[in-house]
């Protein structure tokens, strides 16, 4: 099963729910209420953070040496439709 970060990041719990459903396994109440409980620990905790940001170009790669060595798997989830693929 893959998942997709944007989803992941746009609906945490929805792919939780995915995933559990995928497995086949019950997603008890109290699983998600500490999930929950954790997010929001988690947000408060970033609030004090220095935010990481990241660049291609800060491992020597470029969109393009990115997109030609993972156009296979790209290729692979937009013909089944699990995500459009992105330049």
């Amino acid at each position: 099963m893959d998942v997709n970060y944007f989803d992941l990041i746009e609906d945490p719990f929805g792919v939780v729910r995915r995933i559990y459903q995928h497995f086949g396994w019950t997603l008890e109440q109290a699983a998600v209420d500490a999930m929950e409980e954790w997010q929001v620990r988690q947000a408060e905790k970033r609030r004090g953070e220095k935010r990481h940001r990241y660049a291609l170009e800060d491992y020597g790669l470029t969109p393009e040496a990115v997109n030609v060595a993972f156009k296979r798997y790209r290729d692979f989830l937009t013909t089944r439709g699990i995500r459009t693929s992105r330049s």
